[in-house]
């Protein structure tokens, strides 16, 4: 059972990658689901992302032809890529 009196976590500093995903999202023309945006930050590395909006209506017969479905910040320098916020395109489903 967790503690009554145990400290809670600083909210602004766990809101706001979040607001930074959304509002570069908003520029880039991107819709996205706020109630379903993650954040995570471990050992250098920081991740933001969210699924496209709708994504969740896009028929199965669609998914071969290739679909966006999500929109994310990532700052990983130890990964080689580029610090940004990407759009996650999808062009190949080979799932049995």
């Amino acid at each position: 059972m967790p503690r009554l009196d145990a400290p809670k976590a600083p909210t602004l500093e766990c809101t706001a990658p979040r607001v930074q995903l959304h509002e570069a999202a908003k520029k880039a023309g991107v819709n996205v689901n706020p109630e379903e945006t993650v954040a995570v930050s471990k050992d250098g590395l920081t991740f933001t992302g969210s699924s496209i909006a709708g994504f969740e209506q896009v028929l199965a017969t669609a998914l071969p032809g290739g679909v966006d479905f999500g929109f994310t910040s990532l700052d990983a320098p130890q990964a080689g890529i580029p610090a940004g916020y990407y759009k996650l395109f999808i062009d190949d489903w080979d799932w049995y």
